[in-house]
């Protein structure tokens, strides 16, 4: 009983003892022609979710375009006309992009779950115009009704546009995004996220097979002290 509680210890030892998993840099990349989604899309480690209204209190489908060179990435596909007719995804920008709906002052979000993420560097924005608005938030919950604001960018003029970011994922799970709200519903404050560029904590490949040859042993000496 004493030798297995020694070797219990040791292999506690082993895995306290073992380093701290790398950073790995990834990019997610919503570009794609998926075309109407879900109201909630996974994409790797990350689920995107569309709304519609401030504070997300209206779920509304994501839609994917990847109408390259400018038209590329994630919005989101809003079924309110606020007083425009034939108002369907497809139809244009103001359809299916995050978008500002008029004199209503509410507009569409796009929220993603990043909580599985160690960090989150920059966002890719996609922008037809260079008259376009976005914003960009960090919030504690799907709703955002706790959140942070970490970017206003004024005029998109770039179809790959990176915005670097800076917060606390753990306080912070989600990034949000939306147009500035009110004035005209057109298309002068309509864009896509395209990606985003990401840190994720990966093991090392040489920790875990020093783990793996350390367990072998363990398992190995036990075998061979039952059977003396």
């Amino acid at each position: 009983m004493k030798l297995q509680w020694l070797v219990a210890a040791v292999a506690a030892a082993m895995l306290f003892a073992m380093p701290s998993a790398d950073a790995s840099l990834i990019t997610i990349d919503f570009a794609g022609s998926g075309g109407l989604l879900g109201t909630s899309q996974v994409f790797g480690p990350v689920t995107a979710y569309g709304f519609y209204g401030n504070g997300g209190g209206d779920p509304q489908r994501l839609f994917q375009r990847n109408d390259a060179p400018d038209d590329v990435g994630l919005g989101v596909c809003n079924n309110h006309t606020d007083g425009l007719s034939g108002n369907t995804c497809g139809d244009g920008g103001i359809n299916n992009e995050i978008d500002n709906h008029g004199d209503s002052g509410l507009v569409d979000l796009l929220v993603i779950d990043v909580s599985n993420l160690a960090a989150v560097n920059s966002v890719f924005l996609s922008s037809l115009d260079g008259d376009d608005v976005a914003r960009v938030f960090a919030c504690a919950d799907i709703g955002c009704t706790v959140f942070t604001q970490l970017a206003t960018v004024t005029a998109l003029v770039d179809p790959n546009q990176e915005v670097a970011v800076v917060f606390d994922i753990a306080t912070y799970g989600f990034l949000a995004f939306d147009p500035v709200g009110g004035g005209s519903n057109d298309e002068s404050s309509d864009y896509l996220v395209r990606g985003l560029n990401a840190t994720t904590n990966v093991p090392e490949p040489a920790t875990l097979a020093l783990l793996g040859i350390g367990l072998l042993g363990i398992g190995l000496f036990l075998q061979r002290h039952r059977t003396a």
